[in-house]
């Protein structure tokens, strides 16, 4: 299939396919695409993050949702998704610090489910042996 090499969004749309079909790797392969039309692509960078993470690519993901924060910072997915990898390298205290960033970017927009999901995982991290 041929995508247009100007907009980055037909790209991302088909990666947002295949992560639903469960086709990682084609998904993967969608949003570089994206990023590679557009590198301030925040959400293209965040998906990407997040099959790394599934993948057990830790660093890979780290630098994606670094790479989605710079983006825009106020993406609050972003933080969430590098919460999550702190949290899985057992470095507590940089969870937290981007944990309650996102808390607050997603309390301000309103976002309260979120929200109570980032407190619950900055409760993990106030307490790790729960």
């Amino acid at each position: 299939m041929q995508l247009s090499g100007n907009a980055p969004e037909p790209a991302y749309h088909l990666g947002l396919v295949y992560l639903r079909q469960g086709q990682l790797e084609q998904a993967k392969a969608a949003f570089e695409q994206a990023i590679k039309i557009s590198p301030q692509y925040p959400e293209a960078y965040y998906n990407l993050g997040s099959i790394l993470f599934e993948q057990g690519d830790l660093d890979g993901a780290l630098e994606a949702f670094r790479q989605s924060a710079e983006s825009n910072s106020n993406y609050a997915n972003a933080y969430y998704g590098a919460g999550l990898v702190f949290l899985r390298q057992n470095r507590l205290r940089d969870a937290q610090q981007v944990l309650q960033y996102a808390r607050d970017l997603y309390q301000a927009q309103g976002n309260a489910q979120w929200a109570a999901s980032a407190e619950q995982l900055l409760e993990q991290t106030r307490y790790p042996n729960r």
